[in-house]
């Protein structure tokens, strides 16, 4: 398969991971899977806090400098530049995904899609402790899609994960979210 090909093929296949599949749920535990809801700035009302969530990287990215942990922290680290509150607590998540694609016709290139999305805990009325499946209230469809060079694969990745973040952060702001700095929850640093 060519590189465009696989590169392609991700796209293509973004619809599946928005669908619900069958879980197995345990009271007050949040599981894996993710349901999409339509995004309205409206949902973003009434969070307070967020926690950073970023998905295993490919084991390929590593020696080209980019990891989870450098990644969540560049991202928090920006969030809190902006005065969003951060807390291990929260259950709202915001949640990065970076999928890579080695490319076989030209040595030296990935391609790569960003996805930037707030989730969180959905239950069910009736019993809310029953918590179903972690929805995306907010995120920019598609995100990035980008081709670069191994040599500059980690600060490109890192700049559009955080042009994302920034996305999320004016997003919030345009729904009159404010995130007070009075709470107490994690990471004060403005």
């Amino acid at each position: 398969m060519s590189w465009l090909a696989a590169l392609s093929s991700i796209v293509v296949c973004i619809p599946a991971i928005h669908t619900l599949s069958p879980l197995r749920v345990q009271e007050g535990k949040s599981p894996v899977a993710a349901v999409t809801l339509v995004s309205h700035p409206d949902v973003l009302q009434g969070l307070t806090s967020v926690k950073v969530m970023v998905e295993d990287l490919a084991p390929d990215m590593k020696p080209l400098g980019l990891s989870k942990d450098g990644l969540r922290r560049a991202v928090e680290e920006r969030l809190q530049a902006k005065g969003v509150q951060l807390s291990s607590e929260a259950h709202a998540k915001l949640y990065v995904r970076v999928t890579t694609v080695a490319n076989d016709e030209l040595e030296g290139v990935h391609g790569y899609q960003i996805e930037v999305k707030l989730l969180e805990p959905v239950s069910l009325h009736r019993r809310p402790t029953l918590v179903i499946a972690d929805a995306v209230v907010w995120d920019e469809g598609l995100g990035l899609l980008g081709i670069t060079g191994n040599s500059n694969m980690a600060a490109v990745v890192k700049q559009d994960v955080l042009d994302l973040t920034d996305r999320f952060i004016r997003a919030k702001r345009l729904a009159g979210v404010r995130f007070g700095s009075r709470s107490g929850l994690g990471g004060g640093g403005r």
